[in-house]
Formats: C-alpha cells, structure tokens, sequence
C-alpha cells in the first residue's frame, strides 16, 4: 500500500468514519485495493464520500475535456452549432455519403440531436436529404453547403492534420493504440455497470 494512501486513510480516521463495510479495513491493509471508494467521513458535520483517483487518471480526463473544449471553440469561432459542425465534418469525412443514423453512431450523439440540426441545415438550404436502403435518408451537402464545408470544415481539418504532423510516425501509431486500448477496456468495465431506470436527476 503506498504512503500517499496511507496518509489519506489515517486523515479519514482521525476526522472520523462510519464503516458500512467491515472487511474494507482487511482489504485496504492486506489486499492493497486502489483506489478506496468505500471511506465515509464527517467533515464540519457533513458526510463526505472520497474517492482517490490516480494523478495519471485525473490528467487523462482534464487532457480530454480540454480538447471537447477547444473543438467547442472551434465552432463558436467559425459559427456553427456543435451538433452542426459535427454533421458537416462527418459528411466530408465520410465522402459526402452518410444517414442520420451513421452520424449519430459515428459522433456518439442521440439521432433526435442529429435530427434536429439536421433540418435545422435544411432549411437553410446546407443540406438535403434523399432517399436510402430501408427507411434511412442520406444527407448531402448542396452548392451553398459545399462552399460552407470549404470555408469552415476544411480549415478545422487542416489543423488537426498540421496537429498530427507535430507527432513522429511511432508516436501516432502508439498514441492511436494506446487511445484504443483505454477505450475498449472502458468500454468493457462500464458494460458492467447497473442500468438506473430513474433518470430524472
């Protein structure tokens, strides 16, 4: 158990701990499980839950939510909506073929987002849709939104390819093997996870 820990339980202890579990104290100590998520303490009378996360974790996640943030930038720059930006980059990327469903897929969206902005681009004459296999319908860019693309997705595009190029061949195989890795076991850690059918929160 390393001493970063162990300081922290000894803190918990001396504020105070009500233990639901009793074999958290034999698992702690003998087991060495990290992180704890099971200590509850009082501070200044109010329960408090601590969860310990890795400095690595913690870096991980600001590094990700700092780049949503800059893609988020990005489109207040070049006036789009997140979901339309979204939309558009997905036509180009995918060659100008795509549904709604594959972006939702794609992008990790809800269809009922994608939907909404997408007849949001069609009214503005962006996009129109055309018929598909089964019930799908295809999105294509029109004139308007063909000289939309080149003035404000492909600028974005050559950037993250400038970005890219910053890196050395090895590096981007083994940052794109490592991104897989980590997603692959999240994903299969939070397929674990208990479904809550109460969503009001």
């Amino acid at each position: 158990m390393n001493q970063e820990l162990i300081k922290f339980r000894d803190k918990i202890f001396t504020l105070g701990r009500l233990d639901y579990n009793p074999k958290s104290d034999y698992n702690m100590l003998h087991k060495g499980i990290n992180p704890i998520s099971d200590l509850l303490c009082y501070k200044g009378g109010i329960a408090m839950i601590h969860y310990i996360q890795s400095e690595e974790l913690k870096e991980n996640n600001r590094l990700y939510r700092e780049m949503d943030g800059l893609y988020h930038e990005l489109c207040v720059k070049m006036g789009l909506s997140d979901s339309a930006f979204l939309i558009l980059y997905s036509i180009v990327e995918m060659d100008g073929n795509c549904s709604q469903r594959e972006i939702a897929d794609r992008c990790c969206i809800s269809r009922k987002t994608i939907n909404s902005s997408v007849k949001n681009l069609e009214s503005q004459g962006y996009v129109a849709l055309e018929s598909g296999p089964g019930r799908d319908k295809y999105i294509v860019l029109t004139e308007r939104g063909e000289r939309l693309v080149q003035e404000k997705i492909f600028p974005v595009m050559e950037v993250e390819d400038s970005a890219f190029q910053e890196m050395e061949p090895e590096e981007i195989r083994e940052l794109l093997r490592l991104n897989e890795k980590y997603v692959e076991a999240f994903r299969k850690k939070a397929g674990g996870l208990k479904r809550y059918e109460d969503t009001t929160v």
